[in-house]
């Protein structure tokens, strides 16, 4: 994992009390949980903002239709790969 270094986070007491219910039900900690429960809202938040990176850089510098036209040729051997691993 790295280095890990303390945060503090501000909570409604209700919502403290419902999380070590929690913790304590799964044998964690808060640290663990927390994390667990963030990786995959961390994981996506990447995924869309390389997504928004890609469509911003098409969007400048469209493919030109040789471009295209060479993906027709990369579909053909894809296909042939998939009717090979069959």
């Amino acid at each position: 994992m790295g280095s890990v270094r303390p945060i503090q986070i501000t909570v409604p007491a209700d919502f403290l009390t419902r999380l070590d219910v929690v913790v304590a039900d799964l044998g964690t900690t808060r640290s663990a949980l927390i994390r667990e429960v963030m990786d995959p809202v961390l994981r996506e938040h990447r995924i869309r903002m390389l997504e928004r990176l890609e469509a911003e850089a098409y969007a400048k510098n469209p493919q030109t239709e040789q471009e295209l036209a060479d993906l027709d040729g990369w579909r053909d051997i894809e296909a042939w790969g998939d009717d090979e691993a069959r």
